[in-house]
């Protein structure tokens, strides 16, 4: 991937583990060039930077999900739902 243009879809494999810091510098900067060059993608990555910044921020606080939300959250972490609040 080093030697080609990353493309929208190499920063959505990678973009977790860029803002997490795993990623090596020269990548980083090829990333960072997509991010500038491609409108979608730097909605893609504000998005997911401040959803970040956001459960960071409310990290302690006590989360109550909607019964709908909480079903399907456990369905797709594929996890038994046990019927308790979520607390971080």
């Amino acid at each position: 991937m080093n030697e080609k243009q990353l493309t929208c879809h190499d920063l959505l494999h990678l973009l977790s583990d860029y803002v997490e810091g795993d990623l090596p510098e020269d990548l980083c900067k090829q990333l960072e060039e997509h991010i500038r060059s491609c409108d979608n993608c730097q909605i893609v990555y504000n998005t997911f930077r401040k959803t970040i910044e956001l459960v960071h921020e409310t990290s302690s606080e006590h989360i109550e999900l909607p019964e709908p939300i909480r079903s399907r959250l456990f369905k797709a972490l594929q996890i038994p739902d046990s019927g308790h609040d979520i607390t971080p």
